[in-house]
């Protein structure tokens, strides 16, 4: 079975405008696969389907994405819903 691991969090930096940073880190064993910023007013399931589906055309369709941050998880359910990836919290 093929896992990835992803987070999204916080950054403790700002961009040009002054919006909170967030990122989005994709990681398969010790690998990362993608890591993407996102101004806070952005950051939304369609940009996370948009970077996850990125990730599926360059590294391939995992089985499931395990998610260990809660406050993340229903936001990457939701993103992942639109390519039929399984989402668990881990």
């Amino acid at each position: 079975m093929r896992n990835w691991q992803a987070d999204v969090y916080r950054r403790p930096l700002q961009d040009e405008a002054g919006n909170a940073l967030w990122e989005l880190v994709i990681c398969e064993g010790d690998r990362a696969l993608l890591v993407a910023a996102c101004p806070q007013p952005r950051l939304n399931a369609a940009w996370l389907t948009g970077q996850l589906s990125t990730a599926v055309n360059l590294h391939g369709k995992p089985d499931r994405i395990l998610v260990f941050r809660p406050q993340s998880l229903s936001l990457l359910e939701a993103a992942a819903e639109a390519l039929s990836i399984l989402v668990q919290g881990s």
